[in-house]
């Protein structure tokens, strides 16, 4: 496990908890009870695949436009939405 993993997984774990982590291995410096390696794996996999969704999603703002195009929206929202595109068109930006 690398550096950054198990401290973040340990800072999840145990907020208050006071440790530090040296070639993988951690120092534990405090009274509260210190995570198993296995939770700390576990939990560490969870904020990783929750980091790479982030980074891998397309952004907000893509994924809204496609739902205007697909229609989804109310017509409420998508005559405010068309409103401003025609008033800041992208031209050739897109």
């Amino acid at each position: 496990m690398k550096h950054s993993f198990i401290v973040a997984a340990i800072h999840h774990l145990a907020p208050d908890a006071q440790f530090t982590v040296v070639d993988e291995q951690i120092i534990w410096k405090c009274d509260l009870p210190q995570p198993s390696d296995a939770e700390i794996q576990r939990v560490g996999l969870l904020i990783e695949n929750k980091l790479a969704r982030k980074e891998n999603y397309p952004p907000i703002g893509d994924q809204l436009d496609s739902l205007f195009h697909a229609g989804i929206f109310p017509e409420s929202m998508a005559t405010q939405i068309q409103a401003v595109k025609d008033t800041y068109p992208l031209g050739e930006l897109q």
